[in-house]
């Protein structure tokens, strides 16, 4: 009768425990765990009913049990609760991590905001009204003499559409030897902004092309000599313009008219207006044919050109095309983790709507290179 009348296993151990120990340990424990009833009460009086529905053992015990005295000391001597929450937890464990999950996830919910990064959200149409948010901002001394980024050109004298302001005879196709109008005036460009930004900068203007036919070759010997002088070169850009067929013909002296190029669907790809402005669009160009020789990975100059691109649209959404990878070549690449190529505009652009992009491109490289240097 007495085990019938207790048929819970955790209360039939528990009183044969109590018979032992009850006479001496029993009082001792009694005003602390008596204050505890009323809130133990208080859970039970919440679920009873339910409890009561679904567990007729547990129905029986709460009729003859409101938490007295002997199961006050019965759970002070030993793990077991008689406490809703506990015996839901004993007859299905997944209740028991309930507490555990709910923690875990509010630590993790905690930590992914402190851990965000902050993402600088520029809109491109604003910056249309206010070229403030693209113009430098001094960040510390530079040391030139300790250049971190080399810019050179390995066609130096391609160049732009003339203009009224910006007039040259090309010497030839496309070409310029006037280094205020072809691709190395937007080196210098480039530099100034770098070095605003507090980057050391060395512009080679070394001229290559000439002849057109084995530049690269040529290239790459001013960029090794460049690396032997300046070790701290971390960087390199070989800055050019893209081309398709022939626009400033060798010799000529005639301002093209815009709206009358051989070929206007390649100005459209390579132009972007945005409130009255008009802007060059650029690409990077990345080789990837290395020799068994070569160490270096193309996929960091892939990375680090991708770093650039995504920052240049974020601060004028649709300047940059992208990437185009080349499985011919490796455009002396391979000598850095971080060179690259980029074309601004091409020969179907002006050199106006060029400069109106290398703030862009400036700031974009800036923020890059800092946060990769830093």
């Amino acid at each position: 009768m007495f085990i019938l009348k207790y048929r819970s296993l955790y209360t039939f151990f528990a009183i044969i425990l109590l018979l032992f120990i009850l006479s001496s340990l029993l009082f001792s424990d009694t005003k602390a765990e008596t204050n505890n009833n009323a809130e133990m009460d208080k859970q039970v009086k919440i679920s009873e009913v339910l409890l009561d529905m679904g567990m007729p053992l547990l129905q029986a015990e709460n009729k003859k049990h409101s938490y007295d005295i002997n199961w006050a000391f019965i759970s002070k001597m030993t793990s077991i609760r008689l406490d809703p929450e506990f015996i839901l937890s004993f007859q299905i464990p997944l209740l028991n991590n309930t507490k555990k999950i709910a923690i875990s996830s509010s630590i993790a919910k905690e930590n992914q905001t402190k851990l965000q990064p902050k993402k600088e959200v520029i809109d491109g149409d604003k910056l249309q009204d206010n070229n403030n948010n693209v113009e430098s901002n001094p960040v510390g001394n530079f040391d030139n003499s300790k250049p971190l980024v080399l810019i050179y050109h390995t066609h130096t004298h391609e160049s732009f559409i003339a203009t009224s302001q910006y007039k040259y005879i090309p010497i030839d196709s496309d070409r310029s030897d006037d280094n205020n109008v072809n691709v190395v005036r937007l080196g210098e460009e480039l530099k100034k902004i770098l070095n605003e930004n507090g980057i050391g900068v060395l512009h080679d203007t070394t001229v290559h092309d000439v002849p057109y036919e084995g530049a690269y070759e040529r290239s790459i010997i001013t960029f090794k000599n460049d690396l032997t002088k300046y070790p701290s070169i971390r960087f390199a850009i070989d800055l050019h313009r893209d081309a398709y067929g022939e626009v400033m013909k060798k010799g000529i002296t005639k301002i093209p008219d815009l709206n009358k190029l051989p070929n206007p669907d390649f100005r459209k790809k390579y132009l972007l207006e945005r409130n009255g402005q008009r802007y060059a669009k650029i690409m990077f160009v990345i080789g990837t044919r290395r020799n068994p020789s070569d160490k270096e990975d193309w996929h960091k100059n892939y990375d680090f050109a991708e770093q650039v691109s995504n920052r240049v649209n974020e601060l004028m959404p649709g300047l940059s095309l992208g990437i185009d990878t080349k499985t011919y070549a490796s455009y002396n690449q391979q000598l850095l983790d971080h060179a690259v190529l980029i074309e601004v505009g091409s020969n179907y652009n002006t050199l106006e709507e060029a400069l109106a992009s290398i703030k862009y491109i400036g700031k974009a490289f800036s923020d890059v290179i800092n946060s990769i240097n830093r």
